[in-house]
């Protein structure tokens, strides 16, 4: 009936029914008003009316029923509505169902009926004697003389060991019994008693050292400074000094069965053997200092006597140049001395009681300035005036009478001669060729200025400045080195060495520079060749001592280093485990529980502190111990699903290990330090251009320009847009502009093991299932499109859904806020509940952005024609929240920004991208964490237009541009300016948005 149905529906899908199309005035032929007009089956489902005025919403009778709320198909549940015929369980799946049946019975050959299993026929009962069935179950029973053993199954003889009277243990043999004692002991000629066995007078203990027998057994124990080992016969040293046992204060030096005391250079080892003393340097003269000396722990520093500095040795006192330094406080003429200096002014100046200050000379009051009439005063000198109807003569100081200079227009000063006058200028100016204007003197210019560097020129004067490193000298024009080396203005620790303008560091000869370029180490005979140590090596006062990592013990040489075999002697491991030994350690092989996995960390930023790592860890914790890059992170909290440690200081990717319960978990490179300041790509080209937002590391541009870098200049208003064509199918988005198209799908998703090999690949280009195609409008998105597909063979789902951005808007994705523009559409991909073969393995997600040629276009713009190119912005990314792509082909460039952060499981924890370039193509790999719930991933697209761009040729006058952005991730956000209407095709599982001129997107 079902297929009759089926067939019926395919049938009216071809042949032309009477719809409401064919209706006059809204009516059938019939005259019933036609039901699909009020689209009662939404704009998925396709809508069949009937002549008799009913409707069939089109969806597959057999599998399918119709949801009247959301409009759409979804899957009928024949377990729901009985129509499954299951006489036991039914399990609904998409697209039908399979029926189950209890334990004990089995399903029939029709697939839905449950008999019963006859367990004592099919031989899987088990019993040894007798066996009888029952409905859904069975019974094992014994012959005469047996009796049921404690699983129920085997039968076994009537024990004769009820009454016996054995020390030992009681054995059955056929119908009697004998005696047997346990080990440690042997049986006594009554055959009944048992007696203890002297294992360490016998010499069968195996102890290497001291051996205490007990009733039973024996026990072996180590001589004072040796510790017994894991196969509680051997004896291994006690390393004092690594177990902090010694009580040594300062250093420690092991010894077979003992250890002895050092200390470090500057002190002395006390009486006792182990704490030090400071060595008083000072006070023993030894020292060496010139001037003074203060002890110190462990060591001691020379000072110097006020108006000295201590030299690069350390020892010797040098005069301060107080002069060159510019730390006398003279305000002009400084003379340097030893020990000291002395101020001096220049002239009209005279020096203040503090001996340090200029201050001016009054020449006027004073008497001395030689102005025949009239005097004024001012710093550094004085002019002389004139009474009315004189003026100033050549000298500057005789004042002469000036009948002749009534009524001129000089701006300076008139001089009268003979019969008529002449103009004259002050100092700092020159008289213009007019006669009486008076033109400032640019004594930087005409290079009179005598300044050695930077002249400023002013009206009538000027002034002389240095550059940094210098100071200016008495007679203000002359720039003199500020020697650094004989202040505090340096930070050597040792030597400094002056140089014109700076200085420089260096260290003596034992010694080397580190890289602050400003303090100085010891050079350690560690540091030539690690001192001959394959591992660790120690310098106290010159004697090497070298040592090895955990795992591995000293060589007789001294200095290399042998992997211990953890497995070689007792297993470490627990039992139903196998220890398999590596470099350095040993790893436990069990039947590993699937809940001991890490699916998200939240890092520490460089400079350590607290770090979260979210999964699922189990009840019992056991010796747990967690290390980021081989360091240990102590834990401080932790539960089934968190542990929170105390991560060190560190930069870059690292692997984390996880031991608990003698399991080790390694996540491989899941670990990446946050940098307290995130940079931007290209630094947002220049400040012009852009500014980077560094708690994010996003560019906001400036007008005129954009791109997620700000490197493409926007175009103007003399260029007209044309529409292009959107095309949202399969998952992903088709960019086509005239003869230009740009493609972005997801390629594949592979399930990656430890070792970086793929263990399962599932192809994502294809069998996408548009489920609902709904209009939601909300402040900030509306029209939903979700598309979703499940892997084959497993219950794992990919789901994409694609939103419009209505306005510009900041999006917070794993604890990252960063801006989405109007006019973009949104792309959210999930991948949910993957089944992984392992717990050690992780997920890659394909994602593909290419460019090509629409072949059939009637389009061909040759003065934009260029070949594709791409470009990778590859950064560290512990320092910016986003890689950059680019790909450009015929002055179109599509930008795809990748944020480094996936939510796993409902946490965000770091993500990293791998970029494989293709000739018009790019292929982005993320790598996703072991996400077992959901897996939420976030990349941007958006495509703009190239600066180069000419919107007309000069052979053929065509318009093009595409000033279209897209933003697709996973949980992506991927954006197409969109503005226009939807259709929808029934017979495809394609929609198209037609995008209008968007003039302003390539102008704002």
């Amino acid at each position: 009936m079902k297929f009759m149905i089926s067939l019926l529906i395919i049938l009216l899908s071809v042949i032309k029914i009477s719809t409401c199309i064919d209706c006059q005035d809204y009516y059938s032929p019939e005259g019933n008003p036609c039901p699909c007009l009020s689209n009662p089956c939404g704009f998925v489902v396709q809508c069949i009316p009937f002549m008799d005025g009913s409707y069939m919403c089109a969806c597959n009778i057999v599998t399918e029923v119709f949801d009247d709320g959301t409009k759409t198909c979804v899957d009928r549940n024949e377990c729901a509505d009985g129509s499954s015929g299951c006489t036991g369980g039914c399990i609904n799946n998409v697209g039908g169902y399979v029926c189950t049946c209890p334990s004990g019975f089995i399903l029939g050959s029709d697939g839905k009926t449950c008999t019963d299993r006859d367990e004592c026929l099919d031989g899987s009962a088990g019993c040894s004697q007798v066996c009888t069935n029952s409905q859904g179950s069975y019974s094992c029973s014994c012959n005469a003389g047996s009796i049921l053993g404690s699983n129920g199954k085997t039968c076994e003889p009537i024990n004769p060991c009820a009454n016996n009277n054995c020390d030992g243990t009681c054995v059955v043999s056929g119908g009697t019994y004998y005696c047997q004692c346990g080990s440690g002991y042997t049986l006594s000629s009554d055959g009944y008693t048992c007696n203890d066995i002297n294992e360490c007078t016998q010499g069968a203990s195996g102890c290497t050292q001291g051996c205490s027998n007990s009733a039973g057994g024996y026990s072996c124990y180590c001589n004072p400074g040796y510790t017994l080992d894991g196969n509680g016969k051997s004896c291994s040293d006690i390393n004092e000094c690594t177990q902090g046992s010694s009580g040594c204060t300062q250093g420690c030096s092991n010894s077979a069965g003992g250890y002895s005391c050092y200390c470090n250079p500057g002190y002395t080892l006390d009486g006792n053997g182990k704490s030090c003393s400071d060595i008083n340097e000072c006070t023993q003269g030894t020292s060496g200092c010139s001037q003074g000396c203060s002890n110190s722990a462990g060591g001691y520093s020379c000072y110097c006597n006020p108006g000295y500095t201590l030299g690069g040795d350390g020892q010797s006192c040098n005069d301060i140049n107080e002069c060159t330094q510019g730390t006398s406080g003279c305000t002009q003429g400084c003379i340097n001395n030893d020990g000291g200096y002395t101020c001096s002014c220049g002239a009209g100046y005279t020096l203040a009681s503090d001996s340090k200050t200029c201050i001016d000379i009054d020449e006027c009051s004073a008497g001395i300035s030689g102005c025949s009439q009239g005097c004024s005063n001012y710093n550094g000198g004085f002019t002389c005036l004139c009474d009315a109807g004189s003026s100033l003569g050549p000298d500057g100081k005789t004042c002469v009478n000036n009948d002749k200079c009534i009524g001129n227009n000089c701006e300076g000063t008139c001089v009268p001669s003979g019969d008529t006058y002449y103009c004259q200028c002050g100092s700092g100016y020159h008289l213009s060729t007019n006669g009486y204007s008076c033109l400032d003197n640019d004594e930087c210019s005409d290079g009179t200025s005598g300044c050695t560097q930077i002249c400023i020129n002013s009206q009538g004067s000027y002034s002389c400045s240095c550059k940094s490193g210098y100071s200016l000298g008495v007679d203000s024009k002359t720039c003199n080195d500020i020697d650094e080396c004989q202040s505090s203005l340096n930070d050597c620790e040792m030597n400094c060495n002056n140089t014109p303008g700076s200085y420089y560091c260096s260290c003596d000869s034992n010694s080397y520079l580190n890289s602050d370029n400003k303090t100085c180490s010891v050079i350690s005979s560690c540091s030539t060749g690690n001192g001959g140590c394959q591992h660790l090596c120690s310098d106290a006062g010159g004697s090497i001592t070298c040592s090895c990592n955990n795992g591995y013990t000293l060589n007789a040489d001294n200095r290399t280093c042998n992997d211990i075999d953890e497995c070689a002697a007792v297993n470490p491991c627990p039992a139903n485990s196998k220890c398999e030994n590596k470099p350095g350690f040993y790893s436990c092989i069990v039947n590993l529980p699937s809940n001991h996995y890490i699916s998200s960390v939240i890092p520490s930023n460089t400079l350590g502190g607290i770090a979260s790592f979210y999964g699922v860890f189990g009840d019992v914790h056991q010796d747990i111990t967690l290390t980021i890059g081989g360091n240990d992170c102590p834990i401080i909290y932790n539960t089934s699903t968190l542990i929170n440690c105390t991560a060190p200081p560190g930069s870059g990717k690292h692997s984390v290990n996880l031991t608990q319960n003698g399991v080790i978990y390694i996540g491989n490179n899941i670990y990446q330090y946050e940098s307290i300041i995130k940079s931007c790509p290209k630094d947002c080209v220049n400040e012009n251009q852009g500014t980077c937002n560094t708690l994010n590391g996003e560019c906001k541009c400036k007008q005129g320009f954009n791109g997620f870098d700000c490197s493409i200049k926007l175009l103007d208003n003399t260029t007209t847009l044309p529409e292009n064509e959107v095309t949202v199918g399969d998952g992903g988005t088709n960019i086509s502009n005239q003869d230009t198209n740009f493609k972005i799908y997801f390629n594949s998703l592979k399930e990656i093991d430890f070792d970086g090999e793929t263990v399962q690949t599932y192809n994502l280009s294809d069998n996408w299932k548009l489920v609902t195609s709904n209009v939601i409008n909300n402040e900030y998105t509306n029209n939903n499109y979700l598309f979703t597909q499940t892997l084959k063979n497993t219950n794992s789902t990919v789901t994409v859904t694609i939103e419009e951005v209505k306005k510009d808007t900041e999006f917070l994705f794993a604890g990252t806020t960063f801006t989405v523009s109007k006019g973009l559409v949104k792309f959210t991909v999930s991948i949910a509940d993957y089944q992984y073969s392992s717990f050690l393995n992780t997920l890659q997600l394909e994602m593909v952005s290419m460019a090509g040629k629409v072949e059939d276009s009637n389009y061909n713009n040759d003065c934009n024609n260029k070949d594709t190119e791409i470009e990778t912005t590859s950064a560290d990314q512990s320092t910016t929240s986003f890689n950059l792509v680019k790909i450009s082909k015929n002055n179109k460039i599509l930008g795809a920004r990748f944020i480094n952060r996936v939510i796993s499981d409902g946490k965000p924890t770091f993500l990293s991208t791998t970029i494989k370039n293709e000739t018009d193509s790019i292929i982005v790999v993320l790598n996703l964490p072991h996400c077992t719930k959901e897996c939420l991933i976030d990349p941007d697209f958006s495509l703009l237009v190239d600066p180069q761009f000419q919107s007309e040729c000069e052979s053929k006058s065509r318009k093009w541009v595409v000033p279209v952005a897209v933003v697709v991730s996973v949980i992506g956000f991927a954006g197409l300016a969109v503005a226009g209407f939807i259709i929808y095709k029934k017979q495809s599982v394609a929609i198209k948005v037609q995008i209008h001129r968007l003039k302003r997107f390539n102008r704002n």
